[in-house]
């Protein structure tokens, strides 16, 4: 048994005996299932499709029609995902000395999707020479430790932390699940960028501002060269010297010849890259606009995404024998509820809330418990194991010599000017979230609550519109109804009483009308009536 599983029993051996007595706790506990951060079902426990799997249509999904699949015939068309097709687009992949073309296969990519995880070190790459009759540069052959995930970004598997529970139960899916997806192309315009309108762009915008030395330098991808011949005969202790040294010291000729070729193969390279900047290849481009890839249209929403997901049944480690089953039964409660949501079948992770959790964030510990007890159990009732630490995904890397945020910078401009969030996204054309994220640095960076007080930190004048309950509390004094300022302002009369309610409640004796127009006073006493 799992270190984390038998935590989780030896915990609900310990506190189910008060707590199925204490029908007040019980409700407390099961009321948990109720919060949003409960109810979103993690990405470990959701089967994921993606829209740019090169197996569908080959080894899962039935596409109709399959001309607009062709390369340069990119069009609009139905996937149909039944249980075979999910099991093979979903199962783990295991890569055990595969070259390049059968590992982008098996995982449903193309060669150079897999290029970051060639350079974060997910794949062992061997090299051979002459692997498969194709003489030249040695061919890689591609290793992996363990299984890897298709329909995961970096092919990681879920957390270890989650039990065998972050391995999906394919067996699950019902025998008689059958879904059609609608798959559309993307194309990008090649040349939008280039003609572009740069106006209104923030002076350190990367298109306006040309001093590429206060550009960031971008990591190179530029894959490692293959190692020297391991033959022993070429070696001469740890240095690496290209022929058979044993034989050179008695024939010095070997040696020249192998330096000759060598000066002669330089030479040729040099001037082959001199004949291609001489001469260009002739351009391939089929137009402006360029294919970039299928998305799906969520069933739901009709938003176009990358992946679809559908949520498994949850699973309860901590009462996990018949009994305790049938005791919270005869209670009213269900050991494993199963998930609220609005979608039914593949849908995009808006729809399903799909939550992504991490080792980093500090409440792991208890969203782990949360999860795998369905709301039972807390996480300081479930001792840690040693070896769930809290781990970055990504080692912290500091950055001073950074140049400034151009969007952020862009976005505290008109924050300063009095715009909305809103019209800030439709101005810079992103999401009203992202400008909200953006803002929330802004305070936090000057230490402020509110962009009048950024006004006043940075010394610009800007000056606070009329509230809306400032209008009303004037419409209030000049004797107006309840009604009749509704009617002016298009808000609800409900909505006025509420902001006359909090006037007088504010003031103790307020100077505004009711809605009969004489002055009204509030019923709380004031402090020095004692």
């Amino acid at each position: 048994m799992h270190d984390i599983d038998q935590a989780l029993v030896s915990a609900w051996e310990r506190i189910k005996v008060g707590l199925l007595n204490d029908r007040a706790e019980l409700r407390r506990r099961v009321a948990r299932r109720d919060m949003p951060s409960v109810n979103m079902p993690p990405r470990c426990w959701c089967l994921a499709v993606r829209a740019g799997d090169t197996r569908l249509g080959a080894r899962g999904g039935d596409v109709e029609p399959r001309e607009a699949v062709h390369k340069g015939r990119e069009a609009r068309h139905e996937v149909t995902l039944d249980r075979d097709a999910i099991v093979a687009l979903c199962d783990l992949v295991k890569i055990d000395g595969l070259t390049l073309d059968e590992a982008a296969a098996a995982l449903g990519r193309t060669k150079h999707n897999l290029l970051h995880a060639r350079l974060k070190g997910t794949f062992e790459t061997r090299y051979v020479e002459g692997l498969g009759a194709y003489w030249g540069h040695p061919r890689p052959v591609l290793y992996a430790k363990g299984l890897l995930d298709p329909s995961v970004r970096g092919f990681a598997v879920a957390d270890e932390a989650w039990s065998y529970t972050g391995r999906l139960c394919l067996s699950s899916v019902p025998d008689e699940f059958v879904q059609a997806l609608v798959r559309v192309p993307i194309f990008h315009d090649v040349g939008a960028r280039r003609y572009r309108d740069l106006s209104g762009l923030h002076p350190e915008h990367p298109d306006v501002d040309r001093d590429v030395t206060l550009r960031p330098v971008p990591k190179s991808k530029r894959l490692p060269p293959p190692p020297p011949d391991h033959v022993a005969y070429k070696w001469k202790g740890d240095e690496f010297v290209g022929y058979d040294w044993r034989a050179a010291e008695q024939y010095p000729l070997i040696r020249a010849n192998y330096e000759r070729r060598q000066r002669r193969l330089a030479k040729r390279r040099e001037t082959a890259r001199a004949q291609r900047r001489a001469n260009p290849p002739a351009s391939r481009a089929g137009g402006s606009l360029a294919f970039k890839g299928w998305r799906w249209l969520c069933p739901t929403c009709g938003r176009r995404v990358q992946v679809v997901f559908l949520p498994l049944h949850r699973t309860n480690l901590a009462t996990r024998y018949p009994c305790d089953r049938a005791a919270l039964k005869r209670l009213g409660v269900e050991a494993e509820p199963r998930w609220p949501t609005r979608a039914l079948g593949f849908a995009c992770a808006r729809c399903h809330r799909v939550r992504s959790t991490t080792r980093g964030n500090d409440h792991f510990w208890n969203h782990l418990i949360t999860y795998l007890s369905c709301g039972l159990l807390y996480g300081h009732e479930v001792p840690r194991p040693a070896w769930v630490t809290r781990q970055r995904k990504r080692p912290y890397a500091p950055r001073p010599n950074a140049p400034p945020a151009w969007r952020r910078l862009r976005v505290q401009e008109l924050l300063l000017q009095g715009w909305s969030y809103k019209r800030i996204a439709a101005e810079m054309k992103i999401h009203w979230h992202t400008v909200d994220c953006h803002v929330r640095k802004i305070y936090t960076h000057y230490g402020v609550r509110g962009r009048y007080e950024l006004a006043r930190r940075v010394g610009v004048a800007l000056e606070r519109p009329v509230t809306k309950g400032e209008r009303i509390r004037a419409r209030l004094s000049a004797g107006q109804s309840y009604a009749q300022i509704a009617r002016e302002m298009g808000i609800g009369r409900n909505m006025v009483s509420a902001y006359a309610s909090a006037f007088r409640r504010a003031l103790g004796k307020c100077d505004v009308t009711g809605p009969t127009g004489r002055t009204t006073a509030s019923r709380s006493r004031s402090p020095a009536a004692g």
